[in-house]
This record gives structure tokens, C-alpha cells and sequence, in this order.
């Protein structure tokens, strides 16, 4: 299919609206000036009509332009015309429209008729006689439609003149707004094809304040959360390269020792189970940050989780894994998302909890949230902002990824997370 250019399809649009808007303008306004029109007709008889009470000699009157006159004298039966009388009617028609005359009651009437093909518009006066004498006379004042479609025709003019510079001077204002439209969507495009190339390096920026502006900012965060994801995925790739490497390399020198008969085997096994236990931790870890990815693109049943439930039976399986004490105050709630989602949360929580208490671990279910306690040392104040990111490095080393799975799964979930330093350990809450 062939390509229609944006400012192609701005110029069509607004041609199309300023034609159906003028020709529903121009019907609308001819009819209204129609009326105005056949009213002033209509004035312009009725102002004739009063002069010539004034004056008993029709040849000296001067008619208006375009009208003609009848008097008729009711007493004779007789009547007197303008010179230009013949040409709107002929005996005949001036004879009919006497008798119509004659039939009035009222004072003054206004009339129209299709007589001999014209459109005759007349007034019909009726008075009595010159300065009241005796004898009563009737006036009729009439003109053809010439006068009133003359005016309509210089007024339409008039008005396609004005349109006519209207629509140039809007075609010049939208051709102009088109042609900066097109070129900041091109350079947005440009800029988007430069990003593909250079691995999203380059900034997209417009000083646009309308939804282009807001396109290229959307465009531009995008690409900033791009690089963030990779940076974060190298690291991730870094940290994860490094924690394997390094049981792989015990477990390794540890089978040379023992093929050198260096070493005893009992302690070759019991050192390679205890990296091979590591090995399976990290690998578990990656597994749960690659379902979380399938989760957020969608890939997932929805639904609840009863916590009270799902607590009380993860707190009784690590129970056993340590010597500190762990205290829990539930209240019966539920939280959004599918079951296995939380329990890898609540069991990297408590694994947190479990390598760094003291003595005490507690957990706190409410309906507001859910908050994981330890008496461990307290975290640096430079880290509690930064404690979920992956690999995040500590005084003491790394994170890892539990933490990070914890805070991805809680705000997919729409959760919010936290760590706090209390007065005697850390908190984590999840919450909303």
C-alpha cells in the first residue's frame, strides 16, 4: 500500500472539514439572508407606499428603484400606474391583483406571487382619500425578485471572498503547524533508528509542550529503563559468573587434592556438598528471577493468596534451620497473587532473617501488610535505599538476588517494599 505522508493527510482533513463546514454555512446564511432580504423588499414598499399618501400625482413621484406603483380609485373603479408598471405586469395581471387589493380589510398586507414566470412581491395600502376627502384609494407597491436576489448575490459574494482568504490563511497556519508536526515526528524517528544502532546511547529530546512532547518523553524514560534493565541483567551476568566460578573452583581443587591423595575423602564430600548445596541456591535464584520475567510479561494465572496460611507453613519448615526464635502475630488476610509467587518471597525474607539474626526473628501479618523481623545489626543508612537491587555491594559483600526477587514479585503484585532500621534489628515490610 502506498504511503500517505502525515502533512498529506493534515492538509486533506482540514480541506474536507472547511468545505462540509462552508457549505453548511453557506445554506444556513443564504436562507437567513433570504428572509432579511425579502423583508427589506418588503420596507422598501411599504416606505413607498406611505410617500405617495402624501401626493395625489403619480407622474412626479419617484419610486424607489426597481418598484413600480398602482393607485386605484374605489369610488371610479379606475387607477393610475407608474410608467414602468408593464414591465412586471400585464392588464390582466394588474386587474386580478385589484380585485385581491380590493378584498382587504386590514390596512396594509404584504403579498407574493408567481405571476406570468416572475416572482412579484407587493403591498397593498388602503386609505382614505387625499386629506380625507371623500374618495378612498387603494396603493399597491410592488417589485420582481431582480432587486432582492441582486443583493443576495453581492452578498454571497462577499462572503465567498471571505472565505476564500480565510481558507488561505488557515491553509497557511495549518501547512506551517503540519510541516513542524512532520519534522519533529521525523526526528523522533530519526532518533529511534539511531538508538537501534547504537545501543540506545542516543537522547531523545523535544522542546515540544503537547502529546509529541510527551511521546518523545515516554520514548526517552523508555530507553533509559532500557539501558537500567541492561546494566542490571550485566551485573546480574557478572555476579552470578562470579558466585558460580567460585564453588565450581573449591570443587575442583578439592577432586585434585584428592586425586593427588592429598586430602581425605571424607572431607572432599563433605566440602562438595556443602558448594554443591551453593551451587543450587544460586541456580534456584536464577530459575525464580527467570519465572518472574514470564510473570510480568503476563504469563501467569491471577488470583489470592491466603498469607496467614502460607506464613504459618513456611515458618514451620525453618523452624528447624535455626537456633533463633521465631515469633509470628497474623491476622487471617489475603494477599493478590498466586501462591507460589509469595513463598519464594516469604522464604527469601526468611532466609534474610535467618543469616543475619541474632537471637529473635518475628513476623507481623496484618491487612495492611506484612513486616519480617531480625535482631541483627543494623544495615548502612547509604544501602536501605539501594538493598533490593541485585548484587547490591555491601560492607559485607553482596546481597545477591533474594532481595531483588522479593521487591520484582511485591510490585508486580502492586506491593510496595521497605527496610528499616529499628532500635534493636531490621525490618522488612511488604505493603501497599
Amino acid at each position: 500500500m502506498k504511503k500517505i505522508s502525515l502533512s498529506f493527510q493534515i492538509t486533506l482533513v482540514f480541506l474536507t472539514a472547511f468545505i462540509l463546514t462552508s457549505v453548511l454555512l453557506g445554506i444556513l446564511i443564504t436562507s437567513r439572508l433570504d428572509d432579511v432580504f425579502v423583508n427589506n423588499v418588503y420596507e422598501s414598499l411599504e416606505a413607498d407606499g406611505r410617500a405617495m399618501k402624501q401626493t395625489s400625482d403619480i407622474s412626479n413621484f419617484e419610486l424607489s428603484e426597481g418598484n413600480a406603483l398602482i393607485r386605484y380609485y374605489s369610488d371610479d373603479k379606475a387607477y393610475d400606474a407608474s410608467g414602468n408598471i408593464l414591465e412586471y405586469l400585464d392588464d390582466d395581471s394588474i386587474k386580478l391583483i385589484i380585485n385581491k387589493a380590493a378584498l382587504q380589510e386590514t390596512g396594509s398586507e404584504r403579498y407574493v406571487n408567481s405571476i406570468n414566470g416572475k416572482v412579484i412581491y407587493y403591498v397593498v395600502l388602503n386609505y382614505g382619500g387625499f386629506f380625507n376627502v371623500q374618495r378612498e384609494d387603494i396603493l399597491i407597491v410592488l417589485t420582481d425578485s431582480q432587486i432582492k436576489n441582486a443583493m443576495v448575490r453581492e452578498t454571497a459574494s462577499q462572503i465567498l471572498l471571505a472565505s476564500l482568504i480565510a481558507f488561505v490563511l488557515g491553509y497557511l497556519v495549518i501547512l506551517l503547524w503540519a510541516t513542524r508536526l512532520v519534522r519533529d515526528t521525523k526526528r523522533i524517528s530519526g532518533t529511534l533508528d539511531m538508538i537501534g544502532d547504537n545501543h540506545y546511547l542516543t537522547k531523545i529530546t523535544s522542546k515540544r509542550r503537547d502529546e509529541i512532547g510527551d511521546l518523545a518523553s515516554s520514548i526517552e524514560a523508555m530507553r533509559a529503563k532500557i539501558i537500567g534493565n541492561e546494566k542490571q541483567k550485566q551485573e546480574i551476568i557478572q555476579g552470578v559468573s562470579h558466585d558460580l566460578k567460585t564453588p565450581i573452583a573449591v570443587i575442583q581443587s578439592y577432586a585434585e587434592a584428592l586425586n593427588d591423595g592429598v586430602c581425605a575423602p571424607k572431607d572432599v564430600a563433605s566440602i562438595t556438598t556443602r558448594e554443591c548445596e551453593r551451587l543450587n541456591d544460586k541456580v534456584t535464584k536464577l530459575l525464580q528471577m527467570t519465572r518472574l520475567n514470564y510473570i510480568e510479561i503476563g504469563v501467569r494465572t491471577p488470583g489470592s493468596t491466603k498469607m496467614h496460611k502460607l506464613v504459618s507453613e513456611i515458618v514451620s519448615d525453618y523452624s528447624y534451620q535455626t537456633q533463633a526464635l521465631i515469633e509470628t502475630d497474623l491476622t487471617e488476610t489475603a494477599f493478590d497473587g498466586d501462591e507460589e509467587s509469595w513463598r519464594i518471597v516469604l522464604g527469601n525474607l526468611l532466609d534474610n532473617a535467618v543469616r543475619y539474626a541474632k537471637a529473635k526473628i518475628r513476623l507481623t501479618l496484618k491487612e495492611s501488610g506484612l513486616a519480617v523481623y531480625n535482631d541483627g545489626s543494623h544495615i548502612n543508612k547509604d544501602q536501605l535505599s539501594s538493598i533490593f537491587d541485585a548484587y547490591e555491594k555491601g560492607v559485607d559483600g553482596k546481597f545477591g538476588l533474594g532481595l531483588s526477587i522479593v521487591k520484582r514479585t511485591a510490585e508486580l503484585f502492586g506491593y510496595k517494599v521497605a527496610a528499616e532500621n529499628l532500635d534493636d534489628g531490621v525490618e522488612f515490610r511488604i505493603y501497599r
